[in-house]
């Protein structure tokens, strides 16, 4: 099973990078391939570095939505209700009929 991560980075401690990285270990463990929008975004700069250049941060939204597109299911991470670029990935996912996997979820390979 092919999953993209999707959670609130904007006002989190780090960008909410480490619960991504916890994340996207876990579910490699459980025998998913990941998409994450934290090691897509790494080839474009630093959340600081992309967040200052809006034609970066477009790209690589583009990036991230042009990714989850080739997945089977979404994974949601905690506070994913008060992000507007998640709930844009979760409407992405919804209209692909994507699997929706929310944190706790059980993965099995």
């Amino acid at each position: 099973m092919k999953i993209y991560i999707a959670g609130p980075m904007t006002g989190m401690p780090e960008w909410n990078y480490p619960a991504f990285r916890e994340a996207a270990q876990r579910l490699r463990n459980a025998g998913a391939t990941v998409v994450s929008p934290v090691e897509i975004g790494e080839k474009y700069g630093t959340a600081e570095e992309i967040n200052a250049v809006p034609a970066k941060l477009e790209n690589l939204i583009l990036e991230e939505l042009d990714a989850l597109a080739t997945c089977d299911a979404i994974y949601l991470l905690p506070g994913w209700q008060r992000s507007a670029g998640t709930k844009n990935e979760l409407r992405l996912a919804l209209s692909l009929k994507l699997e929706i996997l929310v944190e706790g979820s059980e993965v099995t390979k």
